[in-house]
């Protein structure tokens, strides 16, 4: 379990930060207006598709790491609400984090208890 927990930790670091261009943090948190306008040389999409694409990326990971697609899928609508909270300043970056962590311990003992 703990084995697991470390490479969903690993898989986090690559999803959540590594693979998170600047284009994609900075267009993500445009909520208002809807359309990001301005940034030269990169296609304007709406805030909602930015931070669709980022949340996958993230539930592609857990995805990978436990060969669960349902755990995929939980992480990729949890980590869309999670980060939306933070944007909208309900929530700060280390009570964001902190919910990231829970989560792949979650993954980690839900693993083994319903697949193991």
């Amino acid at each position: 379990m703990i084995e697991l927990f470390i490479k969903l930790m690993l898989a986090m670091a690559v999803t959540d930060i590594a693979l998170q261009s600047d284009w994609l943090a900075f267009t993500k948190t445009r909520i208002n207006p809807p359309v990001v306008q301005g940034v030269v040389g990169l296609p304007e999409i709406a805030w909602y598709y930015a931070m669709g694409a980022h949340s996958m990326i993230n539930g592609a990971g857990v995805w990978l790491v436990t060969g669960n697609v349902w755990f995929g899928v939980a992480e990729t609508a949890l980590h869309f609400i999670a980060d939306v909270l933070k944007v909208k300043g309900v929530i700060g970056q280390h009570l964001d984090v902190i919910f990231h962590v829970i989560c792949r311990v979650f993954y980690a003992v839900a693993y083994f208890w319903l697949i193991k």
